[in-house]
Order: structure tokens, then sequence, then C-alpha cells
């Protein structure tokens, strides 16, 4: 039995060998982690995604600034989603797209990025997810004082986890 399951598995590899443009063919090994193109591309997206995310909030903040939270909230997703797939927590775990920002915000604090990052991200999330529901009339007080403040912490959570990823990539030599 043994054998033919060391078989089954020589004839899958020998499979994803003969295919062309496989993303074994396009996987590289650096600091002894396999590192996929995939990977890279949705890293990048999500870093587009959470200054998209922020341009859209500071667009929003004097007409609705409950809006411009909530959409500083889905940065911090952006943001959180990134430094998941960027510790390697993806392969052989839960997809990113498939977790909350509350699953996230586990993986941020269990990170070693900066702390005053993860107090930033805490923070937008804290009141993003405020934003993101009903509050009776308690979203009345919920202003563009508020959600002003809230947007230079994210850009400031944003810098800070930038300058992080570039520290964290030079060590590595990536």
């Amino acid at each position: 039995m043994q054998s033919r399951d060391a078989d089954t598995v020589v004839t899958a590899i020998e499979a994803i060998k003969d295919r062309g443009d496989t993303a074994a063919e396009r996987a590289s090994i650096t600091g002894g982690q396999i590192q996929f193109e995939h990977e890279e591309i949705e890293q990048k997206t999500e870093l587009q995604n959470a200054e998209s995310e922020r341009e859209q909030a500071w667009r929003h903040l004097d007409g609705d600034p409950i809006v411009a939270v909530f959409f500083a909230r889905r940065g911090a997703e952006a943001l959180g989603k990134h430094l998941y797939r960027f510790l390697g927590h993806e392969r052989g775990g839960k997809p990113a797209k498939k977790m909350t920002l509350e699953d996230l915000l586990m993986r941020v604090k269990n990170s070693d990025a900066p702390d005053v990052f993860k107090h930033c991200f805490q923070t937008v999330q804290l009141f993003g997810n405020f934003a993101s529901h009903d509050q009776d009339d308690q979203s009345k007080y919920l202003n563009k004082n508020i959600a002003e403040s809230l947007l230079k912490l994210y850009d400031e959570a944003l810098k800070i986890y930038r300058t992080w990823l570039q520290d964290k990539k030079s060590v590595s030599g990536q």
C-alpha cells in the first residue's frame, strides 16, 4: 500500500513538472522559504487596497465621517491580510480572504510588528466596527473631528507598517 501511495505522489509531482508555466516553476526559494509569485501579487494588491481605502476615507471625511471611518477599517483589514501573508501564515493555514478583521487582529497582536502599529491598528478596528454597525442614536457622536483624528492615526499606521516591512525585507535580503 505504501509503495502505491509513493507512486501516486511521484506521478503527481511529474504531472506538475510537465505543465507549462506552473506555480512550481514560478516559485523561488528565499531564506529557506518558498515564495510563490501569486503571493507577492496578492501582497502588493493588499498594500494598494490599503492606500486606496485611505484615499476614499479622506474623500468622505467632510461629507460623511462615519463612511470615512468605515473606509479606514477596510484599509486596516487590507493591512492585516498583508501582514498575515507576509509572515507566511496563509501557507498551510486559513486563506486571508476568509478571515475576519478580529482574526487578523490576533495575528497582528502576536506578530513582531511595532507595538505602536498594533495599537493604531486596534484603534482603527474598534472605531471601524462601531461605524459599520447600527448604533441607534450613538452614531451622532462620531463626528468629523473624531474621524479626522482616526484617519491621521491610520496614516501613521500605514507609514509605520511600510517602514517596518522595508526593515524586515532588508534584514532577510528580499
